[in-house]
């Protein structure tokens, strides 16, 4: 159980913090060891823990390795990294496992003790690291997986950050102009007696429509996202046709898929050089595919290969799926070099998603910027050129 405690320091110094024990007389004589005399006890709140993100688990795997392969022991590596770790949520973590090696647990069932916390390969990949003795080695390897996701993770943000901050600046400047510029130059124009021209007609038209049946399309829209959330909790029919369809798509899709099999691959090599047994390696990288369509073929390609068939001929047989698949297999199986080929195959697939983010930001950037400023045109010349056209025939 976890405590909130209250405590007084040999010096009268008041501290309070939390701490795991098994009761308040556990929690008392741990707190003596420490040096802290006990003033109050009381169970912690029950919250759910939240997922470390990738790039704290790429640094928690790079700081313990380094220090597990300069020869410090296990539990002093903890204290060490919870000392020197700003994140307060990862360094809160890492005192908790600290405090169960201390107790006699081993990495992997301390680890275990929050699963929540921690990204399944990584609890897969010490508890194989442990038991083959080769935990430097692994967590290594699984340093360089989650920062190939933290950089997979931050290109994609930064690929979808422009277009959106983008077009959320257009469309204030646009909103304020019909709704607080327009009306007064209308208004202006027609105390005038000058014709409106066509781009000031249709932009009116346009905000009056926007004006007549804006409450209506957005709550139109709003109940879509409504129906579409609804089926996407209580659907599995229309969660396995939305993750078909999502690899489909014309270019997304092909990114979405390369993306996917890298993670795959790169997952199953991991942990097969680990020396977690294939059908079990198999299992835990197909959970760690977070579309469900290409999951269910993974787990029927697990199957088959449970009946007997290779990795090259099960995995081979699904769609969509890189070309090299099946030919990188094949010669990893026939040669005994699984795990080189699984990571071969992950890195082609690293390569060609990087090809497609780059040419996707190339030709996406230039689009976006000449359609935002078609518009933003339109908008200033309808705006702005009655106004321009009045004053002339006044003068």
């Amino acid at each position: 159980m976890r405590y909130r405690y209250k405590a007084l320091t040999l010096a009268g110094v008041a501290c309070s913090g939390q701490q795991e024990a098994t009761s308040v007389g556990a929690l008392q004589q741990q707190l003596l060891s420490a040096q802290l005399v006990l003033l109050q006890a009381r169970p912690a709140p029950v919250r759910s823990p939240r997922r470390l993100s990738t790039e704290a688990h790429a640094q928690w795997c790079f700081q313990l390795h380094q220090l597990l392969a300069a020869g410090v022991p296990m539990h002093e590596a903890l204290a060490e990294l919870s000392a020197s770790t700003a994140d307060a949520r990862v360094a809160e973590q890492i005192r908790q496992l600290h405090t169960r090696l201390q107790h006699g647990a081993s990495l992997t069932t301390a680890m275990q003790a929050a699963a929540a916390c921690f990204d399944p390969l990584l609890l897969q990949g010490v508890a194989a690291g442990e038991a083959s003795g080769q935990l430097v080695a692994v967590l290594a390897r699984l340093q360089l997986h989650f920062a190939w996701r933290a950089q997979m993770q931050r290109q994609t943000r930064k690929a979808l950050g422009y277009p959106l901050f983008a077009a959320v600046v257009l469309l204030a400047a646009i909103s304020f102009l019909l709704v607080y510029l327009l009306p007064q130059v209308r208004d202006f124009v027609a105390s005038t007696g000058a014709p409106l021209p066509l781009a000031t007609r249709a932009l009116l038209a346009l905000a009056a429509g926007l004006q007549r049946f804006g409450v209506a399309l957005l709550s139109i829209a709003c109940m879509g996202a409504l129906a579409l959330a609804l089926a996407w909790r209580t659907s599995v029919a229309f969660r396995q046709t939305l993750a078909h369809w999502s690899l489909r798509m014309p270019v997304a899709g092909r990114l979405l898929c390369e993306g996917l099999w890298s993670h795959y691959a790169r997952s199953l090599a991991l942990l097969y050089e680990a020396g977690v047994p294939v059908l079990h390696a198999l299992a835990l990288a197909e959970d760690g595919v977070r579309n469900r369509h290409l999951r269910i073929a993974l787990h029927a390609a697990r199957g088959q290969i449970e009946q007997g068939q290779t990795l090259a001929t099960a995995l081979g047989r699904i769609q969509p799926a890189p070309t090299l698949l099946p030919g990188l297999l094949r010669t990893g199986e026939n040669s005994g070099q699984l795990g080189a080929a699984l990571n071969q195959l992950a890195n082609s697939c690293e390569h060609a998603v990087r090809q497609h983010t780059e040419r996707m930001q190339a030709l996406i950037e230039p689009l976006l910027t000449l359609v935002l400023g078609a518009m933003l045109a339109w908008v200033m010349l309808a705006v702005l050129g009655p106004v321009f056209d009045s004053l002339g025939a006044l003068r």
